[in-house]
């Protein structure tokens, strides 16, 4: 703050010495610590106020970093109107002053516009859409290099701003990179950032290198714990941002990929200390780490208690997989499942000879289980593209459950969803504890195991928040129910469950004030121990 009040003081100087140059520069300036410091609104009201002198005096260089800086920060503000518009004057005055490298930047930053919004909306085919678009000014960006290579290079000063056409053609590829891999395109989204970083690590580039290997991590086919080494590669040559950033990588790498607790407690001894770093990634990041201490003290009590009562310490292994399982580290949940199966089946007389045997078997399958499923998500949106005759999306098995209860994760009610399936269909039988009754809808059971992306794409494509289930309830009291379990305040979703809950019930009572929503009676009392999530049912 003491950085902005000093910067507008400067400001108020300026204007009063009549220096406008040197006014719109701080104005350039102030709006850029707003930005850093969150207040996007300010930011926007301080370069708006650059463009108008620069507009006025015909001064085509600050009219151009102004504008760039409002199409960026309304991207970020989910302002697609606003962003594509001073996008379009930052490439109309490039041209108007046949600016070369003004010109390829101004391409470069109408594709960030639509990474960024795409990014944010992150939903159906407006997501492709608009990532689409990204990629077209990225490819008009990257042509226009290739064609006027030597004219951007000519000029030091340009330079000296935006880098050369061989850093700006890394740029480029770590950027569509990003983008083809957001609509799973791996053949191009593949050789787009290892040009990237191949480019970048030639001149020892490292910030860059850093951006294609981050741009990566999130890919389905790509090796994570490689990518969280090379980044700790990089980021010994970066600030403490990236340093931080590339412990979190590594940190989720190891949970979630290679099930290894034990060196991601390790590694978040190192990270949280500067978690504060992460900018838009530090409410992950402490959500992480909690998980990764309350996975320590569980296991350390469940083991401490296998050999005197291994019945109860079962059953804190199968609690450690089902809090496992919601936060969707599959491999070790599976780990912990494993165990619990052994040490039950050890503490039995009956079944003791099977225990170990059983238990090999389980983690060996274990391996295959994240593999499979991402198999099987790739070859189900490959059927999609195929077309032909398919399968039945809606066919009910025999207790009336449907392909899209039984998805096991977003992406694959997406295509279910994108396929045609009834997004209403009702099983008749219950969910994991017998109390909910049957009759649920898809948008009940992802309630009842709180599985909030999920609910939001069954509530986008038009799901039905008043019907109700034969015990009355609808799906606001299973998310309800799943709110007073522990795993979902745990996983630090909290606020974000809630807010569906408001969402969800103002549009139960349009529909009431509609005359819409069925009179049946009010469900009744709740449950304040639901069992959220030992079933193998949907949505888990």
């Amino acid at each position: 703050m003491r950085k902005i009040k000093r910067l507008e003081d400067l400001v108020k100087k300026a204007e009063r010495d009549g220096n406008a140059e040197k006014q719109m520069d701080l104005l350039l300036d102030l709006g850029n610590e707003h930005k850093a410091d969150g207040d996007k609104e300010a930011a926007i009201q301080q370069f708006k106020e650059c463009l108008n002198m620069a507009r006025a005096r015909g001064d085509k260089f600050n009219r151009c970093l102004a504008s760039r800086a409002i199409a960026e920060v309304s991207a970020d503000m989910d302002n697609l109107e606003e962003a594509e518009k001073y996008a379009k004057e930052y490439r109309d005055t490039a041209r108007e002053s046949d600016w070369p490298s003004e010109i390829q930047l101004s391409l470069h930053t109408s594709g960030y516009v639509y990474q960024v919004v795409a990014a944010i909306r992150k939903e159906g085919d407006e997501f492709v859409n608009l990532t689409r678009k990204g990629i077209d000014w990225a490819e008009q960006s990257f042509r226009y290099i290739r064609d006027n290579r030597q004219l951007i290079d000519e000029s030091k000063e340009d330079v000296d701003r935006g880098g050369d056409s061989v850093t700006r053609q890394a740029n480029l590829h770590s950027m569509l990179a990003l983008l083809y891999g957001q609509i799973s395109e791996k053949e191009r989204a593949t050789r787009h950032a290892q040009a990237a970083f191949n480019s970048a690590g030639k001149r020892k580039e490292y910030d860059v290198m850093f951006s294609a290997l981050l741009n990566q991590f999130d890919w389905p086919w790509s090796n994570k714990m490689e990518l969280a080494k090379q980044m700790g590669q990089a980021a010994v040559h970066l600030k403490a941002k990236e340093k931080a950033l590339a412990r979190f990588h590594c940190v989720k790498a190891l949970l979630y990929y290679k099930g290894d607790w034990k060196e991601a407690q390790r590694v978040c001894y190192e990270l949280i200390v500067h978690v504060k770093e992460l900018g838009d990634d530090q409410r992950e990041a402490q959500k992480t780490i909690v998980a990764v201490w309350r996975l320590r003290n569980c296991i350390e009590a469940a083991a401490a208690m296998e050999a005197t009562m291994p019945l109860k310490a079962g059953k804190y292994y199968e609690k450690i997989g089902d809090y496992l399982t919601g936060l969707r580290i599959l491999p070790l949940a599976t780990k912990y499942y494993a165990k619990f199966s052994r040490v039950c089946a050890a503490g039995n007389p009956e079944n003791g000879g099977d225990a170990a045997k059983y238990a090999q078997q389980e983690e060996e399958r274990a391996k295959f289980v994240r593999a499979g499923q991402e198999v099987c998500a790739r070859w189900l949106a490959e059927l999609g593209k195929e077309g032909g005759e398919g399968c039945n999306v809606d066919k009910q098995d025999n207790a009336g459950w449907t392909p899209l209860h039984e998805a096991a994760n977003v992406e694959i009610v997406r295509i279910l969803l994108d396929a045609g399936a009834k997004v209403d269909p009702m099983a008749r039988d219950s969910l994991s504890d017998q109390m909910t009754g049957g009759n649920n809808t898809p948008l009940m059971s992802a309630c009842y195991y709180g599985h909030l992306e999920t609910i939001e794409l069954l509530l986008q494509r038009g799901a039905s928040v008043t019907k109700r289930n034969e015990k009355g309830w609808t799906a606001v009291d299973f998310l309800k129910k799943a709110l007073k379990s522990p795993e979902l305040p745990a996983s630090g979703n909290e606020e974000r469950a809630r807010k569906l809950i408001e969402r969800m019930e103002q549009a139960q009572r349009k529909d009431l004030n509609n005359g819409l929503s069925t009179q049946l009676p009010k469900h009744p009392a709740l449950s304040p121990n639901p069992q959220t999530a030992s079933s193998t049912r949907a949505h888990r």
